[in-house]
């Protein structure tokens, strides 16, 4: 649940309430500097944008560093993905399969220090996003670009499919086509440009507050357990434009304190509300509810006492009414949502089942990135055609990690197929023939139809 002050409206050139508004206190007129203090995150000991955990530090991190494209409100309510560093992309579909986008960057996006931000800039950041001696949990990132395996194999970066052609130009290659490449991967800080001479060699070159950056604003002052307050960057290209003057991050992360600090007006943003403070608000006209759809996951470690037991997981399991919930929400996931599984299971050494099988129909009429896409070593994907095609057809399909495959051959790949070889051809040539991607388009412009006031 969100609440929203009906009598106020912030306007922010950076992406920081695009997503995570939680709370907008009331603010008087703008002065000569307009200042906005806001509650995201806690404290944060590296601004180094590949090594960002934290969803709330990715709002901060936003704020300081621009990367191809960046998100905004389209005015209607939805995050879409506009120009950034990168004021225009082609995107060619090879014959190979691959896909390669052209970014033609900005002549006027400019470093804090004023040098200009260059397509080598990229291309050092992502390689250095993959490069396993970064060890930055935001690797995967970048899985669907061509060469990604074969860099965290070997940890020659060069193998990446990125490459810089002049200043203006950053060429880049996907090994598959990915329809969440632009929206999801262009647009995340982790994926920001990086200079060569700042970082290389310079242990502390995101820990201080003279840092540079590229993005809207810069750091002004920085204490490490209770505050960052940034400036606007002089040498953005859009700077003029940049509202408000400063942002306030205050590391403050307890619910009830940051709803005490807004009705003091000491915040003019919290990204968490006590629950209490919900329905409190809920009876004040002068705020407006507005449910935020958001996804719970159960996850049981095995490795205590207590569900070490399959037959109490199970139970466990049973309890949860998943058809009940289905018809309540019928949502999916967060990308933030999806990116934090992803990192759960890597920090773990954990392995997420994921059930794919409705993504050609969701909601929003196009399939969304799956957790797969972000983890693919450590997500066991699943899917079907019964829901897709039709429920006579008897056919899935699970995509293993790399890890698991030698296991499952061994201990499962004496079971043999019980779909008859027939259906598996004919089901083989709707795809190869593009039908099966005509059928799937033909029942989205229906679903379409039907979803239209």
């Amino acid at each position: 649940m969100k609440m929203l002050r009906r009598s106020v409206c912030l306007l922010l050139c950076a992406a920081l309430f695009l997503t995570l508004l939680a709370g907008c206190g009331k603010q008087e007129e703008p002065a000569e500097d307009f200042v906005v203090s806001a509650a995201v995150c806690g404290p944060l000991e590296t601004l180094d944008p590949t090594m960002n955990t934290d969803v709330g530090a990715e709002s901060l991190l936003s704020t300081l560093f621009e990367g191809l494209m960046r998100m905004r409100d389209d005015g209607a309510g939805k995050a879409v993905a506009v120009a950034g560093i990168a004021k225009e992309y082609i995107e060619e579909k090879n014959y190979d399969d691959t896909v390669t986008y052209t970014f033609t960057l900005r002549s006027a996006a400019r470093w804090s220090d004023g040098e200009r931000v260059t397509a080598e800039d990229f291309v050092y950041a992502w390689q250095r996003l993959v490069d396993p001696a970064t060890a930055s949990p935001n690797a995967s990132l970048l899985s669907m670009v061509a060469g990604y395996d074969e860099v965290r194999e070997s940890g020659d970066v060069s193998l990446l499919g990125v490459k810089a052609k002049g200043e203006s130009t950053f060429l880049v290659t996907l090994s598959r086509p990915c329809a969440y490449f632009i929206t999801s991967v262009c647009t995340s800080p982790a994926t920001a440009p990086l200079r060569r001479d700042l970082v290389e060699g310079n242990a502390s070159w995101a820990a201080t507050a003279d840092i540079v950056t590229n993005g809207p604003y810069t750091v002004g002052t920085w204490v490490k357990a209770a505050q960052l307050q940034t400036k606007r960057n002089g040498e953005y290209y859009e700077s003029k434009l940049v509202v408000p003057d400063s942002i306030c991050f205050r590391f403050e992360t307890d619910a009830q304190t940051n709803y005490d600090q807004l009705l003091a007006g000491e915040l003019d943003y919290t990204a968490k509300l006590p629950y209490a403070a919900i329905e409190q608000l809920a009876e004040d006209e002068t705020w407006q509810p507005a449910p935020l759809a958001e996804t719970v996951c159960v996850l049981y470690n095995h490795l205590t006492d207590t569900f070490s037991d399959a037959q109490l997981r199970r139970a466990f399991d049973l309890a949860i009414d998943r058809a009940a919930l289905a018809e309540q929400l019928g949502v999916t996931a967060t990308a933030a949502k999806r990116r934090e599984y992803a990192r759960w299971a890597r920090e773990r050494d954990a392995y997420i089942i994921e059930d794919d099988y409705d993504a050609e129909f969701s909601a929003l009429l196009k399939p969304v990135e799956t957790v797969f896409s972000l983890a693919p070593e450590r997500v066991i994907y699943m899917n079907t055609f019964t829901k897709t095609i039709a429920p006579a057809m008897r056919m899935g399909y699970m995509v293993l990690p790399g890890g698991l495959l030698a296991r499952f051959e061994e201990q499962l790949g004496f079971y043999s197929c019980t779909v008859p070889v027939f259906e598996q051809y004919v089901l083989a040539e709707f795809i190869r023939s593009g039908e099966l991607e005509r059928y799937i388009n033909r029942r989205r412009r229906a679903l379409r139809a039907r979803l239209k006031p």
